[in-house]
This record gives structure tokens, sequence and C-alpha cells, in this order.
């Protein structure tokens, strides 16, 4: 009878030596990286640029970077989880359709912005805003909010500043 450290923990494992010998051989997280890369290369479609990246720990496969729309995370995942050897896929991805409304959602709850009227795009982490401000002072609160939200790389704020309204003037004597 064997005896194990104190606290360590202990496994019994109920499989025959037939059952143990059909299992697979644990693969090298290196071997299993360059199948992921592959894998993930045939996902993005032909002259795709490549924008999620992975590295791999114990076997288990961390994904990181932005995709155009869920779909194309989903097509990852399922191309990687293909590979011989993955136990597991952490998705730290980011997808354009959810970084544009978290920064909505972030441009219509400050008070600075709430009134500008604002477009929002992304395009691989990159986001657009397009419209109009009320003033300098909320177009760059725009900015800051945007980059703010994670996921973001970069803003391009193409915001317009109204001009502010004047009330008509009136000559002296005359009536609007």
């Amino acid at each position: 009878r064997r005896r194990s450290a104190p606290g360590a923990d202990r496994v019994t494992l109920d499989a025959t030596r037939a059952q143990v010998a059909g299992c697979p051989a644990l693969r090298s997280d290196t071997a299993i990286q360059e199948d992921v890369s592959k894998a993930l290369s045939g996902a993005s479609g032909f002259f795709r640029v490549p924008t999620i990246r992975s590295s791999v720990t114990k076997g288990v496969v961390r994904l990181r970077g932005h995709s155009e729309h869920r779909a194309a995370t989903r097509r990852a995942l399922a191309h990687v989880w293909e590979v011989p050897g993955v136990l597991a896929v952490q998705d730290d991805s980011y997808e354009d359709g959810a970084l544009i409304i978290a920064v909505a959602q972030a441009l219509t709850h400050d008070p600075d912005t709430r009134t500008a009227t604002l477009l929002v795009s992304s395009r691989l982490g990159a986001v657009g805003l397009n419209g109009t401000v009320p003033s300098e002072q909320a177009r760059q609160r725009a900015s800051a909010l945007a980059r703010a939200v994670p996921g973001v790389t970069e803003v391009w704020n193409h915001a317009q500043v109204l001009a502010p309204q004047v009330p008509p003037q009136t000559a002296p004597g005359r009536a609007v």
C-alpha cells in the first residue's frame, strides 16, 4: 500500500489498462499552438487578416483579439476545439457589434454626450464616431468614453461641433 503526502489529493482511476492505453497521448503546448495557429488562419477566410491571436498553457487555449461579428468568433472557436490535445478554450476576444453597443451605451449614459447625435462604428477594435455634438467638450468626452471601453484599440472621432444657436436679432421698434 502506497502512502501519499499529508494533504495531497488522491485520484482513483476506474478504467482498465486497455481503456487507458486507448486514450490519446498528451500533446505539448508547442504542438497544440502550431495546430491552433493553422486552424485560425484557415478560419479567417481567404485574404483576411488574422485578428484573433492564441496562446496555449497546459493544453488550455486562450483567444485574444477582435472579430468582425459573432459568427466569425464561433467559427474560430469551433476550429480550435477540433485541434487534438485542446483541453479547454478561454475566449477573451472582442466582437465589433458588442463594441458598438458598449460605446453607444457609454455615450448615452454620460450627461456631456447624451444630447449628441452620433453614429458609432467599429472595425476590428477601431471605433469611429460620426455625427454632431453640442460642444468641443462633448466631442472630447465622447472620444474619452469610447477609449475607456474594453476592447477598443483606437478612436476616430469625426464628429462635428454644432454652431451655437443665436436668437434672431430684431431692429429697434420692429416686431419679429
